[in-house]
């Protein structure tokens, strides 16, 4: 199963933020319960 793939943005925008805002939202989009389920699925 291919896990990536290529990417060709066409559009763009500015984001007038701090990169630890920006870091602090990213964070946000994976909660505790799902990193721990898909740590404990790649052990297997």
């Amino acid at each position: 199963m291919k896990m990536m793939e290529d990417v060709i943005l066409k559009h763009s925008m500015e984001i007038r933020t701090t990169p630890e805002k920006i870091f602090e939202f990213l964070s946000g989009l994976v909660d505790e319960h799902s990193h721990n389920n898909s740590m404990d699925s790649d052990k297997q």
